[in-house]
């Protein structure tokens, strides 16, 4: 039948133990997944067991590394060191010292030969273990492609047959796959033994060559304390003679200390003595000058009460001067007010009317604009009562400032001359308007005018 002969292909890897879990089947035989599973799960074996071997490894490292070492004193750079203590004594010190050598170089160096032997024998054993693992999984796919391929082709015709084929092909490779786990496990098993053995082995002749080593190194240990004690024991007795001999030193060094410290307070109560007398000298200059500085600052004090006393009487003359020109000034306004009344009466009130007409036209205005860069307003043009016809001047009032009266009424109202610098009343209006400039003048160059 050609099931049977198409058994040999799959009787390495089908099995649906409870080890593999192989549980659906597909037409051309196991599902891939299950046997993915199966081969991922082996790989995982192999890697614990190489994980295990590299903890024995580390474990040999570190019993290795446990085992104590003696640093044997290094010999002295200069040969005359050793000549206090006698040749013989520098002689077996540098004997003891090369045997020390000798020992710890050959430990060091049939470690490495174990250490590097128990490493390749594991890494045998990993490397065989793995092209195991590795030609394993390759033989199981090749087979079972090769035989998914074959069932397909022949599917169409065979479907029954197959069935009981397949059924009778699941019972052999249960079993064989059985067969391969069993030696599987015991491959692993014998492997694990063998390399637990050869670490036993490796870890007894270390503990046997460390213990050996312990022992020679106690005996060296033993002889080079030994020769230390009497090493120390000179030392000492040197030590004491150098002790007493810095004690004696320390002594003459104290009473040099003594002396210049007698000598020091001696320059030091002199310089207070002289920093004394400089700090009177010091002191007497500095009154000195500051008796002279205050002699001359109370002058210059009085000199400048008086320049400013002085300049409060100019002031004062000043102020009273301006007092009685504007008393002139307030009398002459008054005479001009009361002309400008009495002219007024005289006029009737026909000859207003052309008066009148004429102020209505601002361009037939006889009347001279005053500038307002002059302290007057635009705005604020009044018609000054003039005589009609004869040409006469209008008074133009303003504002000055009269400073130095201490009072808040100091505003004059004051006559500006007009375009003939002649009043109505005659002469007198233009001696008043020339002295109203003046006083005008006067009383601008004494303060700013308030608008």
């Amino acid at each position: 039948m050609a099931g049977n002969d198409d058994s040999s292909g799959l009787d390495i890897f089908f099995d649906q133990t409870a080890e593999t879990g192989f549980r659906q089947t597909r037409l051309g035989g196991y599902d891939r997944r299950d046997v993915d599973a199966y081969v991922r799960e082996a790989e995982q074996r192999l890697r614990s067991q190489q994980q295990r071997i590299q903890r024995l490894e580390q474990q040999l490292a570190e019993t290795q590394q446990a085992e104590p070492t003696v640093q044997l004193p290094a010999a002295p750079r200069d040969p005359d060191e050793g000549l206090d203590v006698g040749s013989r004594t520098t002689a077996i010190l540098q004997l003891a010292r090369d045997q020390g050598r000798q020992v710890v170089d050959a430990a060091q160096r049939e470690s490495e030969r174990i250490v590097a032997a128990g490493r390749v024998q594991a890494q045998e054993i990993i490397d065989s273990a793995m092209r195991e693992a590795e030609d394993i999984r390759l033989t199981t796919q090749e087979h079972a492609d090769d035989q998914r391929a074959r069932l397909e082709r022949e599917t169409g015709d065979v479907v029954a047959r197959t069935n009981a084929e397949a059924e009778i092909l699941l019972d052999r490779a249960r079993q064989q796959a059985a067969v391969v786990e069993h030696e599987a496990v015991s491959l692993a098993a014998r492997t694990r033994e063998d390399a637990q053995r050869e670490a036993d082995v490796v870890r007894q002749q270390a503990m046997t060559q460390a213990a050996q080593w312990r022992l020679e190194a106690e005996t060296v240990r033993s002889e080079v304390l030994t020769a230390l004690q009497a090493e120390h024991r000179e030392a000492t007795d040197a030590l004491a003679a150098t002790l007493a001999e810095h004690t004696a030193q320390r002594q003459q060094a104290n009473e040099e200390l003594a002396a210049v410290v007698a000598e020091a307070t001696r320059i030091r109560n002199e310089a207070v003595v002289e920093a004394d007398a400089a700090r009177t000298r010091v002191l007497r200059e500095t009154e000195n000058q500051i008796a002279v500085a205050r002699a001359q600052a109370k002058v210059s004090l009085e000199r400048a009460t008086q320049r400013h006393d002085d300049r409060i009487e100019a002031l004062k003359r000043e102020i009273a001067s301006l007092q009685q020109r504007r008393q002139g000034i307030v009398a002459q306004l008054s005479h001009l007010s009361a002309l400008v009344t009495a002219t007024a009466g005289e006029f009737s009130d026909d000859a207003m009317d052309p008066l009148d007409s004429s102020l209505d036209d601002p361009d037939d205005d006889p009347r001279p604009a005053v500038a307002a860069g002059e302290g007057e307003d635009a705005g604020s043009d009044r018609p000054a009562d003039a005589p009609g016809g004869d040409g006469g001047a209008a008074a133009t009032l303003v504002d000055v400032e009269v400073p130095g009266t201490g009072s808040d009424d100091t505003t004059t109202v004051l006559p500006r001359a007009g375009a003939g610098g002649q009043h109505g009343g005659g002469q007198g209006g233009t001696e008043d308007g020339g002295e109203s400039e003046a006083a005008s003048g006067e009383q601008q160059t004494s303060g700013p005018p308030r608008r």
